[in-house]
């Protein structure tokens, strides 16, 4: 991704905490949890309703990636070599990068995905979909839970449960770090035992990987 980001996830989860509170419109049996925004989860720490209506919010999703390192900043044309700008287009992403430099009078034009170079190029997924799922897989959430409420499929289960898995060895392997053994299981058991949440702990591990030459298809 970008050079790593500067901003720790737990603040930035934070702010979009208040972000996404006020435009949730909340049910009256929650009345008592108006006024701090209780139900986005501890300041910081997402709960599901926090993750579930940022991705049912598809702008406010994108600048909270851009934000956090998971989606690119900017790109740079491989074509030209001259700076890239997002272009909103009428697809499920809501934009692509085009360039607009001009050679011999004529507009270079290549486009590039916005999830070029990020996790959300391994997936035919939306990146609603996938970062979803991710917090679902990481905190925990059954595998059947997550096919009976959410409507995932059985094999997008298993492909972005070994896909996450796959990660966290890879992360392990290189940091020599000891969790116990492997596998997001034991990456989440060994966090939380330290008070450490696991789901800005994974984003701060996937913004640190080059996806630049990754492939992956569900």
């Amino acid at each position: 991704m970008d050079s790593v980001n500067s901003i720790p996830m737990t603040q930035l989860v934070k702010e979009y905490q208040q972000n996404v509170w006020q435009k949730v419109s909340v049910p009256r049996a929650f009345s008592s949890c108006r006024k701090d925004g209780a139900l986005m989860g501890e300041p910081g720490v997402a709960k599901v309703i926090f993750v579930y209506e940022l991705c049912k919010t598809p702008d406010l999703l994108h600048e909270f990636l851009r934000k956090a390192g998971l989606l690119k900043k900017d790109l740079t044309c491989a074509k030209c070599n001259s700076p890239m700008k997002l272009r909103s287009k009428d697809i499920n992403d809501g934009a692509v990068w085009t360039c607009r430099n001009r050679i011999n009078k004529k507009e270079c034009g290549l486009q590039k995905s916005v999830r070029f170079g990020s996790w959300f190029s391994c997936s035919k997924l939306t990146m609603g979909e996938i970062f979803f799922l991710t917090y679902l897989i990481v905190k925990g959430y059954g595998t059947d839970k997550i096919i009976d409420e959410y409507s995932f499929s059985s094999c997008t289960m298993a492909d972005w449960r070994q896909f996450i898995n796959e990660i966290i060895v890879d992360y392990v392997e290189e940091t020599s770090e000891t969790i116990g053994g492997v596998g997001e299981f034991l990456f989440r058991a060994s966090y939380e035992e330290k008070g450490i949440d696991t789901f800005n702990t994974f984003l701060e591990l996937v913004r640190k990987i080059d996806w630049t030459n990754f492939t992956y298809a569900d």
